[in-house]
């Protein structure tokens, strides 16, 4: 998905930096589980991108659809210059988009994407 933005913002002449936020160590589902339910951070390999000021619009995108995924969580808590920028995020989801909407993104990953940016 963030591959098919980059493309379709650069069709339309605009440049664009892309990165990858990856988690310090790799790790199974049932262990993502629990480092959410009782620490809520993880480890991420150090980012590129640490200020956001010299960007016009930062857009940032996230493989859980329910809520912020724990990488980009700990990334939104790092970066700095999101002060009065123009903002857009998006997530992946295997659901029906029109249920996807209404129902988590509107509520949910929108709700753990503003916590995180507070």
């Amino acid at each position: 998905m963030a591959l098919e933005i980059k493309r379709q913002f650069e069709e339309k002449g605009h440049l664009v930096d892309m990165e990858k936020i990856r988690a310090a160590e790799s790790r199974s589902s049932w262990e993502w589980f629990f480092i959410r339910l009782f620490r809520g951070r993880c480890a991420i390999e150090p980012p590129r991108i640490k200020d956001a000021s010299f960007y016009d619009v930062v857009c940032f995108g996230s493989p859980n659809w329910t809520r912020v995924s724990l990488p980009m969580r700990e990334y939104l808590s790092q970066i700095k210059g999101l002060e009065y920028k123009n903002v857009g995020f998006f997530s992946t989801t295997s659901l029906p988009s029109l249920l996807e909407w209404f129902v988590f993104s509107a509520y949910l990953f929108d709700l753990t994407f503003t916590r995180a940016i507070e």
